[in-house]
């Protein structure tokens, strides 16, 4: 791939990540000084259906911070040029 064509993608994905951010951060600021918290369903779960439901969980929210986490790096070095 074109050093540059790699540049032009890490500066645009970041510029994306962070929007992402700040507009999370945003919302999140929104809910707690307006005090909307989300209505929440009670769930009676065996304890088997409650470990495989937080496994997932987990797993889908780990997973996406991972590669989040690696084309931050990736796109660091790639701006530096190194």
């Amino acid at each position: 791939m074109n050093p540059k064509l790699k540049k032009i993608i890490a500066r645009e994905g970041l510029i994306i990540f962070s929007l992402i951010f700040f507009g999370a951060i945003i919302e999140l600021l929104r809910v707690f000084f307006l005090n909307l918290r989300p209505q929440t369903h009670i769930k009676y779960l065996y304890a088997s259906e409650q470990i495989i439901e937080t496994g997932l969980q987990i797993l889908f929210i780990l997973y996406p911070v991972y590669l989040f986490v690696r084309f931050i790096v990736w796109a660091i070095k790639t701006l530096r040029g190194r």
